[in-house]
């Protein structure tokens, strides 16, 4: 039904476009002038590896209404409709929950934003759910923490329409200039509210078969599913001194559960911001307190089984299932950063760093049971309560994620010439005092180009986005092509290239390349 609501506008905007009848909705209401933004888009992917979780063609509305209440008082939000896409396991539909982390909804309505803002005297002001975007980097700047990501579609769409608005208050106080400070701004955002990060959902269950099977969205993170089965080699079994006892495989389970963070004052986001010029650089100063807006997973396990008094069997047990369980976790952070972006006739330089204080880094979680040496105790331990009639039982397993300190840093250059604008990037995380082995490496570097060209007078637009993690090796290339009809009807086609290590960020995705074919429509 969406679709088709979604097809009929397309085919409705287009006629009225190409009528020369489209000029956008502003209105009055009480004499106050209002504008009523509205795009749709249609995409259709097809997947290079027909062997992975597949998407559904997908249809996106997004409504964007603004009312100037007066000169200095300024009412607008964004809304957004999706249906089908990457969500092919949807349990629910309607608005996404604001505290939930897993979750699949198609159709899906997102209150992306919804804020006021104003402006008095020396002040400026925005309360509501709102993206509070800060750094100079284009993308995955270090100092970009006060929103929190979607991962539903992580690779086509871009990092500012993946940021969830979070209800804030924001207060900007311009300062009179000083010797050597011009444009002084001093900003104070507090966010009551933390909204988590989005993940779409993932399970495995046991066929009639006593077998794993895992029903998860084609972007789940693959490095958070544990494998499907574990086995305990026969050296860890009871009575293994006598020699002669085979491997015994246990079938997993896999769960995602939701957990909210804690919703009270003192559970608040604060941070403040100090921008200025310096002669001609622009320079900016940070602090962050709050949750973290990086994800960080806890993998929690239970054994089940039923006591199995025949001497045959090693074990003692028999039908035993291992249940995994995988949830939310959120931290505190305290982060001191800065910024800075000079630019030189066609050369742009812009740098960001920040030290980050009780970080959450992620572990690769199917290493968790890959070495059932290391849980050996806790494994005889869980045998012997099945045995003893407990039915079921916690097996404690070694932490999925680490709490570390950090500094991470990044620099852009861009240069335009021609026409052809290039931004060359490089990010780098040091884990400090870490001797667990992360998802990331202790020192990680990334590389990142972006090449833009504009071709058949502006119509034509040629965009690059392409990645290189140097010491975790992996690797990811997005071409696309946009084409505009006119100023409201544009199409694009493109192609999603990954490689690299399966224990890496974003190696572990490599068998998901992609083509797309999109068609939108703005007035």
């Amino acid at each position: 039904m969406v679709g088709r609501i979604l097809i009929r506008v397309l085919v409705a905007g287009c006629a009225a476009i190409w009528a020369q009848q489209a000029r956008g909705y502003r209105m009055e209401l009480g004499r106050h002038p209002a504008e009523l933004g509205i795009s749709a888009s249609v995409r259709e992917v097809i997947e290079e590896n027909r062997a992975t979780q597949h998407e559904r063609t997908q249809g996106k509305l997004r409504v964007s209404p603004r009312l100037d209440w007066s000169p200095g008082l300024r009412l607008a939000g964004s809304i957004v409709g999706t249906v089908g896409g990457p969500t092919m396991q949807a349990r629910r539909s309607g608005f996404f929950h604001w505290r939930q982390v897993f979750q699949n909804r198609s159709p899906a309505l997102d209150l992306e934003e919804i804020y006021l803002d104003g402006a008095w005297n020396d002040f400026d002001f925005r309360i509501g759910k709102q993206r509070v975007a800060w750094g100079k980097l284009d993308r995955f700047s270090p100092v970009d923490v006060f929103n929190t990501l979607a991962y539903t579609d992580p690779f086509l769409l871009e990092e500012g329409e993946r940021r969830i608005g979070t209800p804030s208050v924001r207060v900007t106080y311009n300062l009179p200039d000083s010797v050597g400070f011009q444009e002084l701004r001093w900003s104070v955002v507090w966010a009551p509210l933390y909204l988590p990060y989005r993940f779409p959902d993932a399970r495995c269950e046991l066929d009639f078969s006593g077998r794993s099977g895992c029903v998860a969205e084609r972007w789940f993170p693959p490095a958070a599913v544990p494998p499907s089965t574990f086995v305990i080699p026969s050296k860890l079994l009871p009575g293994s001194g006598a020699g002669g006892l085979p491997d015994v495989s246990v079938p997993l389970t896999f769960r995602v559960r939701n957990e909210a963070p804690r919703a009270t004052l003192r559970d608040g986001s604060f941070g403040t911001r100090l921008a200025g010029r310096v002669s001609d650089v622009d320079t900016s100063l940070y602090y962050f307190h709050g949750y973290d807006s990086q994800t960080a997973f806890l993998l929690e396990a239970w054994a089940t089984g039923t006591p199995d008094a025949n001497p045959a069997n090693p074990l003692g047990v028999r039908d035993v299932v291992g249940h995994t369980f995988l949830r939310p976790v959120f931290r505190a952070i305290d982060l001191w950063g800065a910024d800075a972006a000079y630019s030189w006739e066609n050369l742009t330089f812009r740098g960001d760093i920040a030290f980050v204080s009780g970080r959450p880094f992620a572990r690769d979680i199917r290493s968790l049971v890959a070495d059932p040496t290391a849980i050996a105790p806790e494994l005889r331990r869980a045998l012997a309560a099945l045995a003893r009639g407990a039915g079921a039982t916690p097996v404690v397993l070694p932490d999925s994620f680490v709490i570390r300190n950090a500094v991470e840093w990044g620099g852009g250059m861009d240069l335009l010439v021609r026409g052809w604008l290039f931004m060359l990037q490089v990010n780098q995380t040091d884990v400090l005092s870490n001797s667990v082995r992360l998802l990331i490496r202790d020192i990680e570097t990334r590389v990142l180009l972006t090449v833009r060209k504009n071709f058949l007078a502006e119509r034509l637009q040629g965009n690059l986005l392409g990645g290189y993690g140097i010491d975790s090796d992996y690797s990811f290339l997005r071409p696309r092509l946009t084409y505009k009809w006119n100023d409201y009807l544009s199409t694009e086609v493109g192609y999603l290239f990954i490689a690299g290590r399966r224990q890496s960020l974003i190696g572990q995705y490599r068998r998901n390349d992609q083509g797309w074919l999109q068609v939108s429509l703005r007035f």
